[in-house]
């Protein structure tokens, strides 16, 4: 061979076709839009209002964790041991239909049993629109199941020394729930010895809690539930808040993690903050007057009828539903300062029609026999009207609604988030 002949001869050019440069941009430029995105996910502003033992305020969410001592609300700043309540804007609930599951320790998740992964052992598996991760529990966790569309009311008041199970047909068991697996439940009723029921039969169950389960210490931290679009209320310690996801650690030490996407509001445990509904009214009077035809009676964390309290397309876990004409009177306690809330007509006051003349009524509180704030004609159409009462050097103050105009029989309303603000 002629070696020289060889080196002379002109070295190849590398060809590069066309979709090898498509590839090449495609891959820079997807780089590229990541980190971009990235640098947004981090600057990314969660609209939110902030409830302190102040007031409300609007602002920006900012990263919450155990060791935040003060926030930054807009101009002013807040000790988080006075923050009652962050609200994300914009959140509606959801409607769709799901199960409900009830923890011993206080809290709840809609969603379903993930049966393929129930094997008659001592965890379950739920899933949750409000997880993006099957959440994993003990069974002696679980305080009641509640199958879609069934209320908690149904369950009775049970036994409190047995498991109490509710069939489809109607039937109710009484004795020890044995285990669950992804085609039935197995319980052992006291009269008809050992059942396996299909899980499309079951309507409710509700588990006593074991006598030697060890009772845990207290565990320190910032106590949290949060309100989800789907209904769920978990409820934990306080891990962290940003803008991407809320963390708690639940009872059984196991970290939680909620989209921010997904929630509606989160509540922090505030001594100095009491539950309208944690007192009992000290006088009521409802109705037409004597004699007149009145079905309806006031109830406390629901609306006049039962079902859970909505104010247009806003829910509330906490609150008293009522029916005009309706005065409710509470004592005022030394060291009440302010009583806070909100007023407006129940989602069921719409009628059918969308007539603007029915379904609204006039609200009031009185204080000490004097009208504090209002009176207010509200209407289905209206949104939560606020309310804040100082209660201080008082006496009682009474919630009061009369009949609006219309029908009579829409006149269905709601007082919300009522809270008292303590010293």
């Amino acid at each position: 061979m002629d070696h020289s002949q060889v080196a002379s001869e002109p070295r190849p050019k590398l060809k590069i076709r066309p979709i090898t440069l498509f590839l090449l941009a495609f891959l820079s430029l997807s780089s590229w839009t990541t980190e971009i995105t990235g640098q947004e996910s981090e600057l990314r502003e969660i609209p939110a209002v902030y409830q302190t033992l102040q007031g409300k305020f609007p602002g920006i969410l900012s990263t919450i964790t155990p060791e935040t001592s003060t926030l930054k609300i807009g101009d002013s700043t807040a000790s988080l041991k006075d923050l009652v309540q962050i609200e994300f804007s914009g959140k509606v609930a959801e409607s769709s239909a799901s199960a409900n599951l009830i923890l011993r320790e206080g809290g709840s998740w809609r969603g379903r049993f993930d049966l393929r992964r129930l094997d008659g052992g001592d965890q379950i598996y739920w899933n949750s629109p409000s997880l993006t991760q099957v959440l994993e529990l003990p069974l002696e966790s679980i305080e009641k199941y509640l199958a879609t569309g069934v209320d908690e009311s149904e369950l009775g008041e049970g036994s409190t020394d047995s498991d109490f199970l509710l069939t489809a047909d109607g039937a109710k068991l009484t004795g020890i729930l044995e285990s669950l697996d992804m085609n039935q439940i197995t319980f052992d009723d006291e009269s008809l010895g050992l059942l396996k029921i299909e899980w499309s039969k079951v309507r409710a169950f509700q588990l006593v809690a074991l006598d030697d389960e060890p009772e845990e210490p207290a565990k320190s931290g910032f106590s949290i539930d949060v309100v989800t679009r789907d209904g769920s209320s978990p409820k934990g310690l306080l891990v962290k808040i940003d803008t991407e996801e809320v963390r708690i650690q639940s009872g059984s030490s196991q970290e939680i993690r909620i989209p921010v996407d997904r929630i509606l509001r989160v509540n922090f445990a505030n001594d100095r903050v009491v539950p309208l509904t944690d007192r009992s009214p000290i006088k009521v009077i409802e109705g037409l007057g004597e004699g007149r035809w009145f079905p309806w009676s006031w109830q406390k964390d629901r609306n006049v009828l039962g079902a859970p309290l909505t104010i247009g397309a806003r829910s509330f876990d906490k609150g008293i539903g009522v029916h005009s004409n309706s005065l409710l009177s509470f004592k005022i306690e030394p060291g009440d300062l302010t009583l806070n809330g909100f007023a407006g007509m129940d989602a069921s006051a719409k009628p059918k029609d969308e007539e603007s003349e029915i379904g609204n009524a006039r609200f009031s509180i009185l204080v000490d026999g004097n009208v504090a704030w209002g009176p207010h004609d509200i209407s289905w159409q209206d949104a939560p009207r606020p309310f804040s009462i100082s209660l201080e050097g008082k006496t009682g103050f009474t919630l009061k609604v009369d009949m609006g105009s219309g029908i009579h029989i829409l006149d269905r309303a709601n007082w919300v988030a009522t809270q008292i603000i303590r010293q």
